[in-house]
């Protein structure tokens, strides 16, 4: 989380930064629910108002509970938001004007997972940075929680013992520069349950038990039925790919008789070379390696809710539809949407896991898609080594078992409890939860009911003893964010519906934009970049034969050629570029200050196709307010993009400052951005 390529903090469009004058973060671990409150007190002390925009950490397995801003004249909340990456979020809440200080204040909450028995708890640097006054940190731990032993902390923490748990405190001067974290182990025999009502319907209330999962005497691994594809479009690179192949090899060598195999590859378009399930004699393995070895690269982007699609249709060797399978994929590039591939894998009971090689895909929502289907993404960094993440991979597909699991609270049996997936590892951490019309019980003094809870599980098909935790104390929680929090899971396994916007509304969920999500592009050739893309696709919506790797929205190389179009059709006010100049010429009457019109300007438009352009070229002119300048100016003075007398005396007042040599760079670099190329036909 420290690692954010993004930019975090309270900004304008332009660029300009309000100050960062205090934060307070407060966490509470409740069972093995994980809150976090973060308030940000902001200034704007750029000497003219600014349209804002928060950009904040929140990774894809939290739920945003609450956003608002607290101003002058009242608190403000704020519910459109936009996810930038699968770290990051953004919202913006109106003009901020001069001297104005903000409060902002974000709630979100996540489920915790046991690692090995052990608890590990963190706020992220990225959540604190440095403000004038010292950060204030604590975490409030609850028992049971707080009953594990504290093998170790990140920070130097102040340790506060009291009735229900414990409470640690930091100070931060200059904020936190690394992770805080908090180790708490010894919790491999200890079962959780938190319980909270459920403000959407009066006298109902959302139960939550969970525990560390023990399979005891069970078989560690299980025979595969694995389809498996890969990426040829060369996205991967050949080096890599070369090594993949290699270790994929390998890999089909240790497949066992008893374990099944299908064999696809995706690159202009999807083929399956193996299109059945079957068993893995060494004639059919031996001729998987053979297929694969002497598969060439295809240059293409797939379409993978028709690419999955296809490959959970599959059938075995009888021809009969395949339930309970996983697919391994290896792919270097992103998926950008996901709702209705989940909802395929889950139909048909298959388990994706990925491959991620390199930045692109790994940024994307595929860790997110094979966490939600049941399965698991591996990231291939520069200087991992391929056989062995693709080992782990296989690894975890073999240690997984169905699991029938039940709870009951106060003697009282919840048939409607429901945990994320049917499969699951020893060591893996089991979460199972319901919405029910709690029975009468006693309260302790402060009104909370004293409930205690039953959680069984055991392995569907070995018969083996039913594992129990029994009589867990149910911690009360009075806000209702547990309700939530199990509500939003449920979301993310639907497919966009009028019952997925009912449960969001009913629950109040914030639920980014993820249309904004910004993946680093793939670097290809040159000549792959000027090749038409418009070649039909064929049926069942595969990518034609001719269809080229097409670069990322965001790549430098994707808005320079998005300027050109703006250059060559000057009139079109509809194209973003020039819907950029006519909305200035409309803001700027109504400012006497370059920035300020420019700020509403950017609120206003949208600038996604040049705003890499824009950054790029900021770092030469020492801000992106002077490129915007300059890039007005440019428009207005080479391609015919005319700005209103008042209009272009603010951008001239802006650019008053600026040395002609830098504005020679700058303009030579536009120029070189917006060169019309002549079109270049297919061969």
């Amino acid at each position: 989380m420290n690692q954010l390529s993004e930019p975090l903090g309270l900004r304008s469009p332009d660029g300009r930064e309000a100050q960062l004058l205090s934060v307070q973060v407060h966490g509470e671990v409740l069972g093995l629910m994980l809150r976090l409150t973060v308030r940000q007190t902001w200034r704007n002390t750029s000497g003219a108002p600014m349209a804002t925009r928060l950009a904040f950490a929140l990774s894809a397995d939290q739920c945003l509970l609450e956003l608002q801003a607290e101003r002058s004249h009242g608190a403000q909340a704020i519910t459109a938001l936009s996810r930038e990456s699968l770290e990051v979020c953004s919202a913006g809440f109106g003009v901020m004007h001069t001297g104005e200080q903000v409060t902002l204040q974000w709630r979100v909450a996540q489920l915790l997972d046991l690692q090995g028995g052990s608890l590990r708890l963190q706020i992220p640097a990225a959540m604190v940075p440095r403000a004038l006054q010292p950060a204030r940190l604590s975490m409030e731990v609850h028992d049971p929680v707080a009953r594990g032993t504290l093998g170790g902390s990140s920070h130097e923490l102040q340790k506060v013992r009291h009735a229900n748990g414990m409470t640690f405190k930091l100070m931060a001067p200059h904020g936190l520069e690394r992770d805080l974290s908090l180790n708490l182990h010894g919790l491999r025999d200890t079962g959780f349950a938190l319980a909270s009502p459920d403000l959407s319907q009066s006298g109902y209330c959302t139960v939550l038990a969970s525990h560390y999962l023990h399979l005891n005497n069970l078989p560690t691994t299980q025979r595969l039925r694995l389809k498996l594809l890969v990426d040829h479009s060369g996205a991967i690179g050949s080096e890599r790919q070369s090594q993949v192949q290699v270790a994929l090899e390998r890999l089909l060598g240790r497949l066992q008789p008893g374990d099944q195999l299908s064999y696809s590859r995706v690159g202009a378009q999807l083929l399956h070379d193996l299109p059945r399930l079957q068993p893995c004699t060494e004639a059919y393995v031996r001729r998987a390696c053979s297929l694969m070895r002497h598969t060439e690269v295809a240059p293409g982007e797939p379409d993978w809710l028709s690419t999955l699609q296809s490959l959970i249709d599959l059938p075995d060797e009888d021809e009969e539809a395949v339930h309970d399978a996983s697919i391994l994929l290896v792919t270097a590039h992103p998926i950008t949407s996901m709702a209705n591939a989940l909802q395929a894998l889950r139909r048909k009971g298959h388990r994706l896991y990925v491959m991620a090689v390199g930045v692109p895909a790994s940024e994307s929502l595929w860790p997110v898609l094979a966490r939600a289907s049941g399965g698991r993404c591996e990231v291939l960094g520069s200087s991992q080594q391929v056989h062995q993440t693709l080992q782990r991979l296989v690894d975890r597909m073999r240690s997984l078992h169905p699991v029938e699991a039940r709870m009951s609270i106060s003697g009282q049996p919840l048939s409607t409890a429901q945990h994320d997936h049917s499969s699951m590892a020893e060591g893996d951490t089991l979460h199972l939860w319901a919405c029910v019309e709690p029975p009468q019980a006693q309260v302790d003094l402060a009104g909370r009911p004293e409930w205690h809870v039953d959680l069984q599980w055991q392995d569907k098909d070995s018969g083996n003893r039913i594992q129990t935790a029994a009589n867990l104390p149910v911690l009360w929680d009075a806000k209702g964010d547990l309700t939530r929090l199990c509500a939003s899971r449920e979301v993310l396994l639907m497919s966009a519906s009028p019952e997925r916007d009912a449960l969001i509304e009913r629950h109040r969920l914030l639920v980014p934009n993820e249309s904004r999500m910004v993946f680093r592009s793939v670097p290809v050739p040159e000549q792959q970049l000027a090749a038409p893309t418009a070649t039909p696709h064929p049926a069942r919506g595969r990518p034609g034969p001719h269809t080229t790797v097409t670069v990322n929205p965001c790549s430098e190389g994707t808005r320079m050629r998005q300027l050109r179009t703006a250059s060559a059709h000057p009139a079109r006010i509809t194209h973003p570029v020039a819907g950029l100049v006519h909305q200035f010429n409309l803001q700027a009457s109504g400012y006497k200050q370059f920035r300020a019109a420019l700020s509403a300007t950017l609120q206003r438009s949208q600038t996604r196709t040049v705003d890499g352009l824009v950054m790029v070229l900021a770092r030469q002119a020492g801000n992106p307010g002077r490129v915007w300048a300059l890039l007005l100016h440019f428009l207005h003075a080479e391609h015919e993009l005319v700005l209103q007398d008042h209009a272009l005396q603010l951008v001239e007042q802006e650019l008053a400052s600026v040395p002609v040599a830098l504005r020679n760079e700058v303009n030579a670099a536009l120029a070189a951005a917006s060169i019309t190329q002549p079109a270049r036909q297919a061969a």
